[in-house]
């Protein structure tokens, strides 16, 4: 009895691990690959709040306008661009909310295509009625050139 008692407190523990993203989260991480596949810099820009930081693997933090300014030629350049995001879990903290993803995007230019994988969670908050990105923590950051 006590080792099928530990298997179900286990079984549940595991179940409760994979338990479903909100839809809202889903729907608004949706919205964000549209918006990168389209290689929209100015409307992503509107994502992210004047306080918004990055947390890069290594502890760095980079503030929003610096982050930005290295993202807009990656944006600029690209022809194409393919993104994926796997949501794994959303915690609502008091006056936030972190959701946690595993995010890959390919963009095309005329050379090359930039092949980058991103781990970690964003950290939302409602700012004047709009949902709005204050941090992004990485926990894995690979990105390298793929030579067409």
């Amino acid at each position: 009895m006590k080792k099928l008692s530990l298997v179900l407190v286990l079984l549940t523990f595991s179940l409760s691990a994979f338990a479903k993203v909100p839809a809202e989260w889903s729907q608004r991480y949706k919205g964000l690959m549209k918006v990168i596949e389209s290689l929209d810099f100015e409307t992503f820009s509107g994502y992210f709040a004047p306080e918004f930081v990055n947390v890069d693997t290594k502890g760095k933090i980079t503030k929003r306008a610096e982050f930005l300014n290295g993202l807009r030629p990656i944006f600029k350049s690209g022809v194409t661009a393919k993104a994926s995001e796997k949501l794994s879990k959303v915690v609502k903290g008091k006056g936030y909310t972190d959701v946690y993803f595993d995010f890959h995007l390919e963009i095309k230019s005329d050379e090359s295509t930039l092949v980058i994988h991103e781990v970690g969670y964003d950290r939302w908050k409602l700012i004047h009625g709009k949902w709005m990105m204050t941090k992004t923590v990485d926990k894995v950051m690979t990105m390298y050139d793929k030579k067409s």
